[in-house]
């Protein structure tokens, strides 16, 4: 996230990272990429000049990128040009975002099921490569449940708005949020109990109460109708990512689930999401969902673990043939 002020002669105009915190009362916020798709290019290249603080170290290092499924290459080319042509890279290697987490699992084959802020996907991935036919998109994300609580928040007078609000937003997600492990029953039950709910204190001393809100934002995940979405439930992605993979590699593919993402790890979501897909086929009872605590970080591991192989290098695209060959030689070289 970057944010852009009007410019001034000798006074800097656009802030990223924690800069932009004193600045948000009268900046625009600008996200430079929607759904894995970059729709600000300069916004971008700003936030890598921001993680690259020492420009001549970094020019030194082949560069790893990790990207969406199913991006146009041409944002993949884009991505080389302005890495070779900006900051003078040696080489790049650009990797899939979900065969990176799976590779974190030390798994080279499975499915990985991926909730985040602004997307959620279920895709299989075979010895190391994604099968990108099987990418199944679902229709409810992590910024759809911050929606959701932010018009519960809203009903009872409190305002979301800043960056320091949807911080308080977060927190409040990660502190008593959760999947119920039988939704209906458990909706029952809070229904009996709605003179006792689950309070929230909020930095200022007010407090937020919820009879069920904590848990109904991410069941969205499993029954999408919850937030109004007509969509594939994460259980149905994975099921319909599966079916579209060839019948004899199908054992191999369902005996892990790989999950990353930071919009699941409430708690209860991997119970209830093996509960959902052996209640459909027996199957699956034997399925690893790999546990992770830093699910948020797994294609940044899994990139991590591919870039210390000794292959890598031979693997990345360099720069003599990014000037040899022209931006579509990142095509070929990329997961």
């Amino acid at each position: 996230m970057s944010v852009h002020m009007p410019a001034v002669a000798g006074y800097k105009s656009i802030f990223v990272g924690r800069e932009l915190l004193a600045k948000q009362g009268y900046a625009i916020l600008s996200y430079p990429l929607r759904k894995g798709i970059v729709i600000d290019w300069d916004g971008l290249e700003e936030i890598w000049k921001c993680i690259v603080q020492d420009g001549n170290s970094f020019c030194q290092h082949p560069v790893f990128l990790t990207e969406a499924t199913n991006v146009p290459p041409k944002q993949r080319q884009k991505m080389a040009e302005i890495m070779f042509e900006q900051f003078n890279i040696p080489a790049l290697y650009i990797g899939d975002r979900s065969v990176m987490s799976l590779l974190a699992t030390a798994h080279t084959s499975g499915i990985v099921l991926h909730c985040g802020g602004d997307v959620t996907q279920s895709m299989a991935v075979y010895d190391g490569n994604a099968l990108l036919n099987t990418a199944i998109n679902v229709n409810v994300t992590g910024n759809d449940i911050d929606r959701f609580f932010a018009k519960k928040m809203e009903a009872q007078g409190f305002k979301f708005k800043t960056l320091t609000e949807r911080s308080i937003m977060q927190d409040l997600k990660e502190k008593l949020c959760y999947v119920a492990k039988d939704f209906s029953a458990e909706l029952s039950t809070k229904n009996q109990h709605s003179s006792t709910p689950t309070v929230y204190e909020l930095p200022d001393g007010n407090k937020i109460s919820f009879t069920n809100e904590h848990f109904v934002g991410a069941e969205a995940f499993f029954w999408p109708p919850l937030l109004h979405k007509q969509s594939y439930s994460i259980q149905d992605a994975i099921e319909n990512s599966v079916r579209f993979c060839p019948q004899a590699i199908q054992g191999q593919i369902t005996s892990v689930i790989a999950v990353s993402g930071g919009s699941s790890l409430f708690p209860g979501f991997d119970h209830r999401l093996k509960s959902e897909l052996c209640y459909r086929n027996a199957a699956w009872k034997n399925v690893n969902i790999v546990p992770r605590d830093d699910r948020q970080l797994t294609s940044w591991i899994g990139a991590s673990v591919l870039a210390s192989l000794p292959s890598f290098p031979e693997m990345c695209t360099t720069r003599q043939q990014y000037q040899e060959n022209g931006d579509s030689i990142i095509n070929l070289k990329s997961v």
